[in-house]
């Protein structure tokens, strides 16, 4: 799922690559995550108006089942709102979340890494830095 993600964000095409993925999140099991991966390919396209309609579904999902927090920090990362991300960033390093484990390899977290707060984060994750 993420290499087709990777290919949505640089295709040309991308309304109607995102309108195929669009079917994926009607598969059982991938809702969060494929929500999550369409907010953000929606920000990083400029597409804001779409992506906060996502997050926002998102967050009102969250109210229903669990959430991964580190989820929600990567839409925040594609829609530009580093204080927010590293909110909810926190938040994920407070509940374990797995997400935090990546944040060295996540390629959608490289523009927090030259903010200070992400080296913070990374030493209190206890990841190499």
């Amino acid at each position: 799922m993420v290499n087709v993600l990777r290919v949505i964000r640089v295709a040309p095409q991308i309304t109607k690559e995102l309108h195929q993925f669009m079917q994926v999140l009607k598969l059982p099991g991938g809702k969060a995550l494929g929500m999550t991966a369409l907010a953000h390919t929606y920000a990083v396209a400029g597409k804001r108006a779409e992506a906060q309609k996502n997050l926002d579904q998102l967050l009102q999902l969250s109210r229903q089942q669990y959430v991964a927090p580190g989820l929600i920090a990567i839409i925040y990362v594609g829609l530009g709102d580093k204080d927010k991300a590293f909110a909810w960033l926190g938040e994920a390093d407070k509940a374990r979340d797995l997400n935090v484990v990546r944040l060295n390899i996540e390629p959608r977290f490289d523009s927090l890494r030259s903010d200070p707060r992400f080296a913070s984060l990374v030493r209190r994750v206890g990841l190499p830095q």
